[in-house]
């Protein structure tokens, strides 16, 4: 009997709990795998932050050309406000705000010569038309270029800089 009570003393008892060290590892590997889904939508993030300040700035210049049509008396801009990221529509009249991990960068107007950077402003003739114009917008380390054609306000969407010397020829 005495070989009967100590075996029945020896058997574990059932856990019904995970120990302290199990449910360590599944919390670094759950980390570990939530880390790298971050990091594989970062870009789509940024992508999507960029197509929405692409949206914005094109609705801004489809903005400013209904508005110089519709009163020819006075000339219309777009002014680019970079360090406080806004756009703005005749000197501030109507104004559109870009998100803020968004960085506007070089702006540059279409003329005679070719590519010149522009200061801060295009200005739209009385009849809705603009010179073409082209911006950098970067977000993270996605970056692309827009274009806005100036007799038809259409606008074209760039990866790369040297896209836009091809436009000359």
């Amino acid at each position: 009997m005495k070989a009967a009570q100590r075996n029945e003393l020896c058997w574990p008892v059932e856990r019904r709990a995970f120990t302290l060290l199990e449910l360590l590892v599944v919390l670094t590997i759950a980390s570990l795998l939530a880390g790298l889904v971050g990091l594989s939508l970062r870009g789509h993030f940024q992508q999507a932050v960029l197509a929405r300040a692409i949206d914005q700035i094109v609705e801004a210049d489809r903005l400013a050309r209904q508005l110089a049509m519709t009163n020819p008396a006075r000339t219309l801009g777009l002014q680019w406000d970079t360090q406080r990221l806004r756009i703005s529509i005749n000197g501030g009249q109507r104004a559109i705000q870009l998100a803020q991990k968004i960085e506007l960068g070089e702006l540059r107007q279409l003329d005679t010569d070719g590519w010149t950077t522009a200061r801060d402003s295009i200005a739209f003739a009385n009849n809705g038309t603009s010179p073409t114009y082209a911006v950098r917008l970067s977000a993270g380390a996605a970056s692309k270029w827009l274009v806005v054609f100036g007799l038809s306000g259409q606008a074209r969407v760039f990866e790369r800089e040297e896209v836009l010397t091809e436009l000359l020829r």
